[in-house]
C-alpha cells in the first residue's frame, strides 16, 4: 500500500532535434606497403613499383603463385595492370572466380563454354564498368540476355558464337537502347553503340536482325555471320545502305548457304572492306569472286575450302 501512496516520477526526454546526427562510412582501405618488411625488421631494397614491372613478366598461373608468397606482394599482384585480360574459357564457373574477376577488374574477359547463368553474369557486368571485350561463345540465351540492360558497359567487342537459341528479337533487344533506367547513365542510345566486332556466328537470325544492328551499331568493323543460314542477298543491301558500309573491314559470310552472286553488287558499297569470307555458299562462284577481286583488288576475298588431309593412326 505504501507503494501505491508514493507520488509518480515523471522522466524527462531528451531533446532529439538537438541531438547531432552524423554519417557513418566503412574506413578507405589502406593504400599497399611500398617495401616489403623482412624478418629482421628492415625492408627490401625493391618497392612497390618495380615489384609490379616484375609482374608483368609472369604469367597467370605464376602470378597467383606470388600471391601466396606475402601479403604484400597480394596487394601489389591485384594491380589492374597486371590483369588486362581474364580467359576463364570451358572452366566451371564457381564464386571464387566471380570474386576474383571483380577484384582484378579486367578489361577482356573470355566466358566462352562455361555454361554461366545469367544471374552469375548479371552480377559480374554490373561490377565491371571498365569491362570493353567480352566473349561469351557456347552458353545460353537466358545468361547473355543479361546484356540487355542499363547495366551493360560499353563494349567494343562482343562474341556471342553459337549461343543456343537466337532470334531476331534477341539479337534487336540486345542492341537497342535499353528499356530499364539508371541515374547517371545515358539510355537514350544502345549500350553497343562503340562496338568494333561483333560476333554471331551460328544464330538462328534472319534480314531483320541485321537491320537492327545497322541502325543501332553504327562503328562496326568486323561482323562475324558465318552459318547464319537465314541471312541472304537483302541482308547485305539492308548493311551496304546503312552508316556500317564506311567503317566495315570484315565481313564473314562462311556457310550463309542463301546467298548468291548478287551478294557482290552489295558488297561493292563497302567502301573500307577489306576481307570477305564466303566459304560454304552454294550459289557463289569462282567467276563472280574472281570478277570482284580484280575489280576491287584491295579486298581479300576467301570462297575456296580448304581441308586439311587426317591420315590413318593404324
Amino acid at each position: 500500500m505504501s507503494s501505491l501512496s508514493e507520488p509518480a516520477t515523471s522522466v524527462i526526454l531528451p531533446d532529439m532535434s538537438a541531438v547531432h546526427k552524423y554519417v557513418v562510412r566503412p574506413a578507405p582501405i589502406p593504400a599497399p606497403p611500398r617495401y616489403v618488411h623482412m624478418n629482421n625488421g628492415t625492408s627490401h631494397p625493391l618497392e612497390h613499383i618495380l615489384w609490379v614491372r616484375i609482374f608483368c613478366l609472369l604469367g597467370p598461373a605464376d602470378l597467383v603463385r606470388c600471391m601466396r608468397v606475402c601479403k604484400a606482394w597480394n596487394r601489389w599482384a591485384y594491380d589492374r595492370r597486371l590483369w588486362t585480360s581474364i580467359d576463364l574459357s570451358r572452366c566451371r564457373l564457381r564464386q571464387t572466380h566471380l570474386v576474383g574477376i571483380v577484384r582484378r577488374q579486367p578489361k577482356s574477359l573470355d566466358l566462352s563454354w562455361t555454361n554461366a547463368s545469367h544471374h552469375q553474369l548479371a552480377w559480374l557486368i554490373e561490377r565491371l564498368p571498365h569491362l570493353r571485350k567480352l566473349r561469351l561463345a557456347g552458353n545460353s540465351w537466358p545468361a547473355v540476355s543479361a546484356l540487355c540492360g542499363c547495366r551493360c558497359p560499353l563494349l567494343t567487342v562482343l562474341d556471342i558464337a553459337w549461343v543456343a537459341v537466337v532470334y531476331d528479337g534477341c539479337v534487336r533487344d540486345l542492341v537497342s537502347p535499353p528499356r530499364d533506367h539508371r541515374p547517371g547513365l545515358d539510355v537514350s542510345q544502345s549500350r553497343l553503340r562503340r562496338c568494333t566486332e561483333l560476333v554471331l556466328s551460328g544464330s538462328d537470325i534472319t534480314n531483320d536482325a541485321l537491320e537492327s544492328v545497322a541502325q543501332h551499331v553504327p562503328l562496326l568493323e568486323l561482323l562475324d555471320l558465318s552459318y547464319c543460314v537465314g541471312v541472304d542477298d537483302d541482308g547485305i543491301r539492308l548493311l551496304s545502305e546503312a552508316a556500317v558500309s564506311q567503317t566495315l573491314t570484315g565481313l564473314r559470310l562462311t556457310g550463309c548457304i542463301c546467298l548468291t552472286s548478287t551478294c557482290f553488287l552489295y558488297l561493292a558499297r563497302f567502301t573500307r572492306l577489306h576481307q570477305v569470307a564466303v566459304e560454304g555458299c552454294p550459289e557463289v562462284c569462282d567467276k563472280d569472286c574472281d570478277d570482284f577481286t580484280t575489280l576491287h583488288p584491295h579486298c581479300t576475298v576467301t570462297w575456296k575450302e580448304r581441308y586439311r588431309r587426317v591420315e590413318s593412326l593404324g
